[in-house]
């Protein structure tokens, strides 16, 4: 939440940045993805930048460190507690994201079935109409993103975040 060194010093004028980038390219339709820590990049640039589609592999919905807590979810501690530090709680909190705009794109969040942490961050955002959960059910733990590329089919899961 701290921003991209090469494109601004905070959220902020990193999103301003990734705008100018995207109007400059003549974009079209925009899917916004990350996963794991870039899981809360995907979905916060996403909505504000008015992305058709967000696709979440094994996101960290939460920087909050209370529901961190309560999920029992060690990982990514300090880079959780810098973003935290730097935009606040609520704003490390995927779910507020979402409450915070209009603008509601297809919402795709790809956990491993096995990894009960991932699955606790994706329940975050299961709540609202335009997500939708895909748990992959092959041992993968954390790393869906990993998965779906060695099965050939990260390519599938964008078409389908895209509706396509």
């Amino acid at each position: 939440m701290a921003g991209i060194e090469s494109l601004g010093a905070d959220w902020a004028a990193t999103n301003a940045a990734l705008k100018d980038i995207i109007e400059r390219l003549g974009t079209k339709r925009l899917l916004t993805m990350g996963g794991s820590g870039g899981g809360p990049g995907a979905v916060s640039h996403g909505l504000a930048l008015g992305a058709e589609a967000i696709l979440g592999l094994s996101g960290i919905y939460s920087g909050d460190a209370r529901v961190r807590a309560r999920m029992n979810d060690t990982r990514a501690r300090l880079v959780a507690h810098k973003a935290q530090r730097s935009a606040g709680s609520a704003a490390c909190h995927m779910p507020w994201h979402v409450e915070q705009t209009r603008h509601r794109p297809r919402l795709h969040l790809c956990i491993g079935e096995d990894f009960p942490v991932d699955r606790g961050n994706a329940k975050q955002l299961a709540p609202f109409e335009c997500v939708t959960l895909f748990p992959l059910q092959a041992p993968c733990g954390h790393l869906s993103a990993w998965r779906l590329l060695y099965e050939r089919r990260l390519d599938k899961a964008i078409d389908l975040a895209l509706g396509a």
